[in-house]
């Protein structure tokens, strides 16, 4: 099944019928706001002044989400959850929802921005997700390398 979109509206819906949202933004990104009970696992990470591929994301996912749990992927505007979506489906995951705009928004064509998440004002959390948060993901699954 190929992933589909929706916008942030409909994203909300979604997590109301049982999806699991995964935040793919920086830890910062996402202790600064999240979709309520958002799992974060960033697919890139900040180095100096750029962002670098995290080589631990598949990892870190697959050891904590069940390659069958409807998931919603989402990220500040779309590139890194697009690309987060690809690399989900390649490694099986079959029920998948990519948020455009995301979470903040981003520009159509003509230069207008198209409001995200936080700009529509869906409920949002902050902090840093506590057992879904990106620290407590990475230790999960260096548990489970540990125990297999």
């Amino acid at each position: 099944m190929a992933t589909r979109t929706v916008d942030p509206k409909a994203a909300y819906e979604l997590l109301q019928q049982g999806y699991l949202f995964l935040d793919v933004r920086s830890e910062l990104e996402f202790a600064l706001g999240h979709a309520p009970h958002a799992y974060n696992v960033p697919i890139s990470q900040p180095q100096y002044d750029q962002l670098i591929p995290n080589p631990d994301f598949l990892k870190i996912v697959c050891a904590n989400v069940p390659r069958l749990t409807p998931l919603v992927v989402g990220c500040h505007a779309t590139a890194r959850s697009a690309r987060a979506c690809a690399e989900l489906e390649g490694a099986g995951y079959t029920n998948l929802v990519h948020v455009i705009p995301g979470w903040d928004g981003q520009r159509d064509a003509f230069g207008r921005i198209l409001p995200g998440w936080s700009r529509l004002g869906l409920p949002a959390e902050t902090g840093d997700g506590g057992e879904r948060g990106y620290a407590a993901l990475l230790a999960q699954a260096i548990l489970g390398e540990r125990s297999s």
